[in-house]
């Protein structure tokens, strides 16, 4: 196996040097450990981080496709509504609503074919 050579600062040499540490201490091993974490850090998690952000945004597009289907199968549910089973009343309060109250309305009070769908 080839061999490097390392600088450390003098007090932590010195405090490697107790033989407690020396024997319960593998540097070499810990050496390897250490490089291969940077190693790894600098070469492959680049390539990681483009894998993650191509799965982000599949799932940024799903969640998009999914959006855009929920509200156009509202439009159509609301047209549905409007066009075979909303009585005058409630079409009349809902047009002379500002759109905030308009809103409200709906949400507080959903006609029960729209609560349904």
């Amino acid at each position: 196996m080839p061999r490097i050579t390392i600088s450390i600062p003098s007090r932590l040499k010195d405090r490697l040097s107790n033989p407690r540490v020396r024997r319960s201490l593998n540097l070499s091993r810990i050496c390897q450990d250490a490089l291969s974490r940077e190693v790894h850090r600098l070469l492959d998690l680049p390539v990681d981080l483009e894998r993650m952000e191509s799965v982000l945004h599949r799932l940024r597009e799903e969640r998009k496709q999914a959006q855009d289907q929920w509200f156009s199968d509202g439009m159509n549910a609301a047209r549905d509504w409007v066009e075979h089973e909303a009585p005058y009343a409630w079409l009349r309060l809902l047009g002379q609503a500002d759109p905030t109250e308009r809103i409200r309305l709906l949400q507080n009070d959903p006609p029960p074919y729209l609560s349904e769908s």
